[in-house]
């Protein structure tokens, strides 16, 4: 079954379900209004997204690639930036470590990815991960960066590197690490600064940084070590 969400006489989103209209799709309610503030945040409008329900492991496994965590709960297709995946309210708090209450700040997560590609298909991981956790809403976590992660970022030119692979970067807490720097750098340089460090291509250039110096305004050594003072490393 197939529900369609309008903007003004516009489809946006087709969502496809399996079981029950009343008890899946009441957990979207307020998607088209998270909508409008991606349209105004990034100032792009993607083409229509299409949801689709899972209801089980298996099933996001087989779209991600390989077997998945428990904290996996939905995914942008691999191949198709406007088709994203997400466990069915009906087994999303059996098959994942989250609240069905996540489902929608989920999905804002997730859309937002497809705005991102709209802007820049090969942007930089942190500054796409970041960004996405950021309009994703109130982010809340108890978890604190810890010296060796943020070592390991400065280290490896994690920032700049646009070889380096996403995971190695997860594996550092680059999720955190992401969407700290990107809160910092919307709340000291402005939303614009971040739009365009989203735009740099994620290629080898020898003029990475002074690119995203000029993106920022400032020296971008300046801007980390502008961030680094505000950590609260443990």
């Amino acid at each position: 079954m197939i529900e369609t969400y309008y903007l003004e006489h516009q489809a946006i989103v087709d969502i496809y379900y399996q079981k029950s209209k009343r008890d899946e799709l009441k957990y979207f309610k307020g998607f088209v209004q998270e909508y409008v503030k991606l349209i105004d945040f990034f100032n792009v409008s993607p083409p229509k997204i299409t949801i689709r329900l899972l209801y089980s492991r298996p099933e996001l496994d087989e779209k991600w690639g390989s077997k998945t965590e428990t904290w996996v709960q939905a995914m942008v297709d691999n191949t198709d930036p406007h088709i994203i995946y997400i466990f069915s309210p009906l087994v999303f708090e059996q098959l994942t470590k989250h609240k069905k209450e996540e489902m929608l700040p989920t999905i804002v997560h997730e859309a937002a990815h497809t705005f991102v590609s709209e802007i820049n298909t090969r942007c930089f991981y942190w500054v796409n991960e970041g960004i996405c956790q950021f309009v994703e809403g109130e982010h809340i976590s108890d978890e604190r960066i810890h010296k060796e992660s943020w070592a390991w970022f400065k280290d490896n030119n994690a920032l700049i590197d646009p070889q380096l692979a996403w995971d190695e970067q997860t594996d550092h807490q680059g999720y955190l690490i992401s969407y700290a720097i990107v809160k910092y750098i919307i709340e000291s340089y402005g939303k614009n600064a971040i739009i365009s460090l989203l735009k740099i291509k994620r290629v080898p250039d020898e003029e990475l940084k002074n690119k995203m110096g000029m993106a920022v305004n400032n020296d971008f050594d300046e801007l980390l070590e502008g961030f680094e003072k505000t950590l609260n490393l443990v």
